[in-house]
C-alpha cells in the first residue's frame, strides 16, 4: 500500500514539474513540419554515395531531429534540404530537396547534389 502511494506521489510531482515548464517556457515547442519522405528514409543506398554531413556546412541549419539526426539547411530562394540520418559519424541516409511548392526531390548522390548546386548558384 505505501508504495503505491510513493508512487502516486512520485507520478503527481513529475508531471507537475513538466506542466509548470512548459507553461513557465522551459519547453519549446518547434513550428516545423517535417514531411518524411519514403524514399529518403528508405533508401539505404544514401551512406555509399558521396555525401556526407560536412558536404552542406556552407549553409546555415537547424536541428529538428529527436532521436534520428535531422537537419533542415536554408538554400535560398525560400527552398531547403532535409539530411537525415543515425549518426554524425556515418554519412547521412536521406538527403532532400524541398522547394517552395513543397514538392520534394530525393537526393542519391554526389553528380545530383553537383547539379543541384550549380542550380542554387544561378538563383
Amino acid at each position: 500500500m505505501r508504495t503505491r502511494i510513493v508512487w502516486t506521489v512520485i507520478g503527481c510531482a513529475s508531471l507537475a514539474f513538466v506542466l509548470g515548464a512548459c507553461e513557465n517556457g522551459m519547453v519549446q515547442s518547434r513550428e516545423v513540419e517535417v514531411r518524411a519522405s519514403t524514399n529518403a528514409i528508405s533508401d539505404a543506398s544514401l551512406p555509399d554515395s558521396g555525401l556526407s554531413w560536412s558536404t552542406f556546412d556552407e549553409y546555415p541549419y537547424e536541428d529538428i531531429g529527436s532521436g534520428l539526426y535531422i537537419r533542415i539547411y536554408e538554400i535560398g530562394g525560400g527552398e531547403q534540404l532535409r539530411v537525415s540520418g543515425t549518426s554524425m559519424k556515418l554519412n547521412p541516409m536521406g538527403v532532400a530537396w524541398i522547394r517552395r511548392d513543397g514538392t520534394e526531390t530525393t537526393i542519391k548522390g554526389q553528380e545530383e547534389w553537383d547539379r543541384l548546386r550549380e542550380q542554387i548558384a544561378m538563383n
